[in-house]
């Protein structure tokens, strides 16, 4: 294949080559093993209890973009410029604030899923509640763990990690089969994710490394920190809204059995991302010290390297994708009629759009203008809710891929009109 030789010279030239295959590696088992899950949750539970999990696994979901914006990519931008003491100092900092970040939203989300639960009369989701509580946090400490292992240079270990999630996940679904089939629903394929969260956190902290507290260190970190939290908790929170709302509001709507169709498609759909997803986690730190070593222009350059390789990836699975899309919607028991397919195609737009914009926010987290970020995702919110609660009522299920496809071309415009905006301001200075 003639674009092979370019193609592996241009995933050599960026960074660290080892670490991305790694986060790739990483985020297409993930992908994977989750489309594993839905798959057996639909054969065994039927759509209405797979709608349920969905809920439970979209509000996760949610708190977890929240963790990304508030902590992980703050780390991202800062470990790489860290070495020696102040590495050891961080490390420390980090440790604990991740911990009392995970413990305290996942209080706060229990207490919330309750009071959600007794206002409207949702059962399963006050009899739920303490559980998915139980889960965020076991979730949130495990993607620190393993984000810390990428940015760290420890790629391996974070492949390693989630391999042991993914196989405790898999054998506490796979076990009950040959017992008690009848044993599993929503609740037990949660407290399987929990399981599997424990076991790839034991794996990941095994290569944490040395930490000690130091108070005039942290007091500076914590500096370098607020200046993302501050714009960057209102850009994460409406990023979080936007991506599980569409869903979320087509569920109180149209009811959960039609939520469980539409979310399997998008999960195929979403596969398409697997490749900008997964060079997130280390691209941030690579541009980072591309940019500390080699000064001017190099993140950026980076950073649009690795926005040529997800289009070509993208593209690539696309084309995989489409050919087996019939044989894929079979396999969890849905027709490939004209709403089907639509919604999948819509979602399919989405997806692209979502990848380039990755890229553009990468860059945005690079040289550390949140505000832009705050900016772009509050007015695609608002797109989103206005579109999803208009459309759903209008057109049934095909409203929701489309709520989430306006919002992500509102939001893609807007940072891309602001990475220009301050790429020039920086060529200017």
């Amino acid at each position: 294949m003639r674009f092979a030789p370019p193609l592996i010279n241009l995933w050599n030239s960026i960074g660290n080559a080892k670490a991305k295959t790694f986060a790739l590696s990483d985020q297409a088992l993930t992908s994977g093993i989750n489309f594993l899950v839905s798959i057996a949750l639909i054969k065994l539970v039927g759509f209405e209890e797979f709608g349920r999990f969905s809920i439970a696994f979209l509000i996760l979901m949610i708190v977890r973009n929240f963790q990304i914006g508030m902590l992980l990519s703050p780390m991202s931008a800062i470990v790489p410029g860290l070495n020696g003491n102040g590495l050891v100092s961080y490390r420390s900092f980090i440790k604990i604030s991740a911990l009392v970040l995970s413990i305290s939203v996942s209080c706060f989300l229990a207490g919330l899923l309750t009071l959600v639960g007794l206002k409207f009369d949702i059962n399963w989701l006050i009899e739920s509640a303490l559980l998915i509580g139980a889960v965020n946090m076991l979730m949130m400490i495990y993607d620190f763990v393993r984000r810390f292992c990428f940015i760290s240079e420890r790629p391996s270990k974070a492949l390693v990690s989630g391999l042991a999630r993914h196989a405790v996940v898999l054998a506490a679904l796979v076990i009950p089969l040959a017992s008690d089939p009848e044993r599993i629903d929503f609740s037990y394929a949660l407290i399987a994710l929990a399981l599997g969260c424990i076991s790839g956190i034991a794996v990941a902290y095994a290569g944490f490394g040395h930490s000690q507290w130091n108070p005039r260190d942290n007091t500076i970190f914590w500096r370098r920190h607020r200046r993302f939290v501050t714009w960057g908790g209102a850009s994460v929170m409406a990023d979080s809204i936007q991506g599980g709302a569409p869903l979320l509001i087509g569920a109180a709507v149209l009811g959960e059995e039609a939520l469980g169709a539409v979310r399997i498609i998008q999960q195929l759909a979403n596969m398409l991302t697997l490749p900008a997803i997964g060079l997130q986690q280390v691209g941030v730190a690579e541009a980072s010290k591309e940019l500390a070593e080699k000064g001017g222009d190099a993140g950026r350059q980076a950073l649009i390297k690795i926005a040529g390789l997800n289009v070509v990836f993208f593209l690539s699975m696309a084309i995989v994708l489409a050919v087996s899309i019939s044989f894929l919607l079979t396999a969890v028991s849905l027709t490939s009629g004209p709403l089907e397919i639509s919604i999948f195609s819509i979602y399919i737009f989405c997806a692209f759009i979502s990848s380039v914009k990755i890229a553009a926010m990468m860059y945005l987290e690079l040289v550390q203008q949140p505000i832009y970020l705050a900016v772009a995702s509050l007015a695609s919110l608002g797109v989103c809710l206005a579109a999803a609660v208009t459309l759903i009522n209008l057109t049934g299920e095909i409203g929701i891929p489309i709520a989430s496809l306006l919002a992500n071309a509102t939001a893609f415009i807007l940072i891309l009109l602001c990475s220009r905006k301050v790429a020039g301001q920086t060529e200017q200075g």
